[in-house]
């Protein structure tokens, strides 16, 4: 009997698989006189059939009850919450890239495009002066203030090809961080990095729970280097790659004038290689890109309510809009970036190899608590990009050595809060405990302008994180189908 995939070991109705080594950590109103589930015995599996009770049968007042109550959940679920079937199944293996696409788009749903610019103008003013622009655009080689252009870029003609624009680009970039990002020496006691990179050749490796696509190229990349990022990982077989999704601020597509690509093909393409980079920095909370021509930029934004674009912003009559994005979207600020900065890795050697996460402690003071990240990684991660977005992280109490399991998830907006549950449910036999919970740590609608978060599709998000005690293994670390059966009857019956 195979495994199933998706249990989620953090729900009231949650299986674990507790052994008698697990009982001896678990509070006392969780312990038995004999563990909740039976230790495997694989010689007895033949006989199973008759060792467990016979399930009870309703009688029909209880059957119309049930069929009642279950229409009435039915009728009052809120359609709004999107669960598309995404891309956290089973794929082919190196599917075509339209095939991959289309799974994106179905997997994202609406892709909205503002009606205007203001949004994009007004992000990120207050990391750039106006004066510092004006100074710099007049000293400046790459743009001629009397022409109004970026003299670096090809002027617009029927045959113009897009290989002609990584060059350019990625040496516009450079300039823009090396005045306005990297001037700041010695932040947070070092020097970081950022700097494009032209990777339109390269092929940046993917993460995926299944065999799907497993590389794809960017047109430019930008490196960067802080507490959230680490370098590829490099398996055997494959070439150090100096940049990857794991360690990428933000990326630069390119397309020519003379191709009219829709902004929803637009952002198929980007959407590919922004999934990568929910998945390999798991702590993102968005992701913003740019699409850029040899006369105009579009910024996409990606959260875990969907995706956003901007009408085109003409570069060469509004260079101070493009460079504050550029700045933006590379910034050494990890919370500008869109990056949750509770959790924080040590890195050395380029990869992390440790952590911490900091949330509430238990209790209503509020007060902050600095967990030990146990692993660097999460036990649970979501491959999706819109939706929930759960994640678990298994974390120690750096005093006492206590373990938990902390669970961040981007709950609908009219959805009932976890937390809520659990709360009445403490001290309950069989059900998840909770310490702490943060019910509000963000929402999606105040990651987007006005026009953003009009549109009938879009679907209000809110950040929320629980910290619960440690139990045993996940269930589906069962080792034998008695021990499976078991846990269900557990889970069931409240045991």
């Amino acid at each position: 009997m195979p495994p199933t995939n998706r249990a989620t070991p953090t729900s009231p109705a949650c299986l674990f698989l507790h052994t008698p080594e697990d009982l001896g950590a678990l509070p006392e109103n969780h312990r038995k006189e004999k563990p909740p589930v039976t230790p495997p015995r694989p010689i007895e599996e033949p006989t199973l059939k008759g060792s467990l009770d016979p399930p009870c049968v309703l009688d029909p007042v209880d059957q119309e009850d049930l069929q009642k109550s279950s229409g009435d959940f039915i009728k009052h679920q809120d359609k709004s919450t999107p669960f598309g079937p995404g891309l956290n199944k089973p794929q082919k293996i190196n599917p075509k890239r339209d095939e991959h696409r289309a799974a994106i788009g179905i997997e994202l749903g609406t892709i909205v495009v503002l009606r205007d610019k203001e949004w994009v103008k007004s992000l990120y003013v207050h990391l750039v002066k106006d004066s510092e622009i004006e100074d710099f655009l007049a000293k400046t080689r790459l743009y001629s203030t009397k022409s109004q252009r970026w003299t670096c870029l090809p002027e617009s003609h029927d045959e113009l090809d897009e290989s002609e624009l990584y060059e350019p680009f990625v040496k516009i970039i450079n300039v823009i961080l090396k005045r306005f990002v990297l001037r700041v020496k010695n932040f947070r006691k070092r020097q970081v990095l950022r700097k494009a990179i032209d990777t339109h050749v390269k092929n940046l490796a993917h993460q995926e729970k299944y065999a799907t696509i497993r590389w794809s190229r960017p047109d430019v990349s930008v490196k960067a280097e802080g507490e959230s990022f680490q370098a590829p990982e490099v398996k055997p077989g494959q070439n150090v790659q100096e940049v990857g999704f794991s360690n990428m601020s933000s990326f630069m597509e390119m397309k020519v004038e003379n191709r009219d690509v829709s902004p929803k093909e637009q952002g198929l393409q980007v959407g590919v290689y922004v999934r990568q980079i929910f998945i390999q920095q798991p702590n993102r909370r968005f992701v913003r890109v740019l699409l850029l021509t040899e006369k105009h930029v579009r910024l996409f934004h990606f959260d875990r309510s969907g995706v956003v674009c901007s009408p085109y912003i003409d570069i060469h009559k509004y260079p101070y809009t493009f460079i504050r994005i550029v700045v933006g979207l590379n910034s050494l600020d990890e919370s500008v970036l869109g990056l949750d900065t509770s959790i924080k890795w040590t890195i050395e050697g380029g990869r992390k190899v440790d952590g911490t996460l900091t949330t509430w402690r238990a209790g209503r003071n509020k007060t902050e608590i600095k967990f030990q990240l146990r692993n660097v990684n999460p036990i649970v991660g979501c491959h999706d990009i819109r939706g929930r977005a759960t994640q678990c992280w298994s974390v120690s109490d750096p005093e006492t050595g206590t373990q938990y399991l902390v669970k961040d998830c981007w709950k609908a907006e009219d959805r009932v809060s976890e937390h809520i549950y659990l709360d009445e449910a403490q001290n309950l036999p069989g059900v998840a405990q909770m310490v702490s919970f943060e019910p509000n740590r963000g929402e999606t609608r105040n990651f987007r302008g006005v026009d953003g978060t009009s549109h009938e599709d879009f679907h209000n998000r809110v950040a929320t994180r629980i910290v619960m005690d440690n139990y045993g293994r996940s269930v589906k670390n069962f080792t034998s189908a008695k021990e499976l059966l078991y846990a269900f009857r557990d889970a069931i019956t409240g045991e």
